[in-house]
């Protein structure tokens, strides 16, 4: 297991391991109180801990830039930083995007997410910098994650028509975009009795406004 691995690597090292040890069984609140992923550790330990702290907050914040912005990594910028290693530097965008995207999605401030990287072995230098390019672009991560949510069976319009035949009921025509079932835009009617109508209304008024308590978070 690579964390055993790691492990009787610190001890062959010299380093403590009670401390380690203690912290890897530990839960942490910017991967929702859960486990981190064994290749985050590995490559914290392999790859992040060898940079300088300024190097690690530079490629972060370019790490950022690639996420919102949707471009790629400047290989040729950045390549000499992790000494012309492709795959190191490859490494470090997968584990630095992971760890700051969680840390947006469970709502994890600088201050606990610098904690919660130093337990995991990551210097106080690099700790603090890396919850500081958290803190200045946290907003903007929060928005990108909000723009890319799963959304199926997206309602874009609806109408309503008094049915013609007099019958008591009201006919509903929903224009429906990204349907689940071929990802395409769709127009579905529904007929609903008129005495179900308030029924309804109360219903959406309450998803209105647990939607408006979301937004608002």
């Amino acid at each position: 297991m690579i964390l055993t691995k790691l492990i009787k690597a610190y001890t062959i090292l010299g380093h403590r391991t009670d401390r380690l040890t203690a912290d890897f069984s530990a839960k942490f609140k910017f991967c929702g109180n859960g486990d981190v992923p064994d290749y985050i550790l590995a490559i914290i330990h392999s790859n992040l801990c060898g940079l300088s702290s300024i190097k690690l907050r530079v490629f972060s914040t370019h790490v950022i830039d690639v996420i919102i912005k949707d471009i790629c990594i400047d290989e040729t910028k950045y390549l000499e930083t992790f000494e012309g290693k492709i795959d190191d530097l490859k490494s470090a965008y997968a584990c630095i995007r992971f760890l700051l995207l969680s840390a947006v999605r469970f709502g994890a401030t600088k201050d606990v997410f610098s904690i919660e990287l130093q337990q995991l072995g990551l210097p106080r230098e690099h700790s603090l910098a890396l919850g500081k390019v958290l803190d200045d672009k946290f907003d903007a991560l929060k928005e990108y994650l909000k723009s890319k949510s799963l959304k199926i069976n997206e309602l874009n319009d609806v109408k309503c028509f008094q049915s013609p035949d007099g019958i008591e009921c009201i006919k509903m025509e929903l224009k429906i975009d990204n349907f689940i079932d071929d990802n395409a835009k769709v127009l579905k009617e529904i007929n609903i009795n008129k005495s179900d109508i308030p029924i309804l209304l109360k219903e959406l008024k309450i998803i209105r406004a647990k939607m408006d308590e979301l937004d608002n978070e």
